[in-house]
């Protein structure tokens, strides 16, 4: 790791929310959002993240914890 970088941590209800879709794809939405998002301060970036994946899955029951780190 270099100073600027960051690393995520999450919980299976972020990835898991789009019905019929698995992991596999809610994995590739979290990915794809990190790097929409990877410019934007991590304060605002993390929710933004995390919105961009939510909602693209609809409301679930399921919790949701992102938390981001930068090095």
């Amino acid at each position: 790791m270099t100073r600027g970088d960051r690393f995520y941590m999450f919980s299976d209800g972020l990835i898991e929310g789009t019905p019929g879709a698995g992991r596999r794809r809610g994995l590739e939405q979290l990915v794809e959002a990190c790097m929409d998002y990877r410019d934007l301060p991590l304060e605002a970036g993390v929710p933004a993240i995390a919105h961009a994946v939510r909602s693209s899955a609809g409301v679930t029951a399921d919790d949701l914890l992102l938390l981001g780190v930068k090095v």
